[in-house]
């Protein structure tokens, strides 16, 4: 069955222990080696699902945590699913509302899942293990689990990683405290390091450059955003004309855009604006943010500048929904060619 996947590159600019977090190399391991290791640690025998999220402390509540749903190998590449879990009440139920109800007027359904089941949905990563380069894959959502990720694999190289050595010591109030240290092998004095996993977007570098070299040629930013909303079955007349009705979907989005005479001082101030947007965007066709730059007769927006682009896959679903990891990384390393190519498309 064939799909879209909207695939967006990420370089990876830290995985791995250090001394200090401006180091650009880490003192102890690298993407392939923690790879491995999380792939031997999650599929060794008798390994239930809740064991293997790496960051939530033992009594502590149990929403939101990242679990490995499965990990995938080839010579080349590394596929990752992990579950990311959605908030339940105390009595294991989902909440929800109608997109239909009015406000002050709204009723809770709530949907019953059974003891031990975990709420959720699958975040897929695709790792380009020689080249420090990984890609999100979306199919059916504009979440990513980006940030889950991040935080999962910087608690699994902390503490789980073959690196780690703990003890418990006590403090001058007999308090327990877990000291962790690292070190490659016995014969090596352990010593404090930082474990990092930090990714950013990779960006064809041209425009962006280009902005921030002439920011004295910025006149205006641009903004677009969309609103949400639904029809209703009275509609108004206006509504009746095919360009504001659809007959598709309920759901209707309105799209605007704002404009403002604005002149930078600086390509720092740029360059601001840029990992603001970039950490705060969603990965929509329409919202954006643009500049008017004097002499270019459009705007240069910045999604235009993302290594991101839809590929039609062969994939297989099960039951559950959940993609066919097997098959995915198949067709993945069919084109991984072709995704690592956005980084100059």
């Amino acid at each position: 069955m064939k799909e879209v996947a909207k695939i967006t590159l990420y370089e990876i600019n830290k995985c791995g222990l250090y001394k200090f977090k401006k180091d650009e190399k880490p003192i102890l391991g690298d993407l392939t080696d923690f790879l491995e290791q999380l792939e031997i640690w999650a599929k060794q025998p008798d390994m239930f699902l809740a064991n293997t999220c790496t960051y939530a402390p033992i009594g502590t509540d149990d929403s939101y945590k990242t679990y490995c749903y499965d990990i995938i190998s080839n010579s080349y590449l590394t596929l990752l699913t992990l579950w990311i879990e959605v908030p339940k009440t105390k009595g294991n139920k989902i909440l929800s509302v109608s997109s239909k109800a009015t406000v002050g007027n709204v009723t809770v359904n709530t949907a019953n899942i059974k003891k031990g089941d975990i709420p959720g949905y699958a975040a897929y990563f695709l790792f380009f293990k020689d080249k420090n380069i990984m890609a999100t894959i979306n199919f059916d959502h504009s979440m990513n689990g980006r940030q889950n990720l991040e935080k999962y694999l910087t608690e699994f190289i902390s503490k789980i990683s073959s690196y780690a050595e703990s003890e418990v010591q006590k403090d001058n109030d007999g308090n327990s405290l877990e000291i962790i240290k690292y070190r490659k092998s016995e014969d090596d004095e352990a010593e404090f390091l930082t474990a990092y996993f930090e990714t950013r977007l990779v960006r064809n570098k041209t425009n962006i450059d280009f902005l921030k070299e002439n920011f004295d040629l910025i006149r205006k930013i641009h903004k677009h955003n969309e609103i949400p909303f639904f029809k209703h079955e009275n509609k108004a007349y206006w509504q009746k004309f095919p360009t504001f009705s659809s007959s598709k979907t309920e759901e209707l989005t309105a799209k605007y855009s704002l404009e403002m005479k604005y002149r930078p001082c600086s390509s720092e101030e740029i360059e601001t604006i840029i990992t603001d947007w970039e950490n705060s965007h969603k990965a929509t066709k329409w919202e954006d943010l643009g500049f008017t730059v004097q002499g270019k007769s459009s705007p240069i927006w910045l999604s235009g500048t993302i290594a991101r682009n839809d590929f039609e896959i062969n994939i297989s679903r099960s039951k559950d929904e959940i993609v066919n990891p097997n098959i995915l990384l198949t067709e993945l390393n069919n084109i991984k060619n072709q995704i690592l190519n956005l980084q100059t498309s």
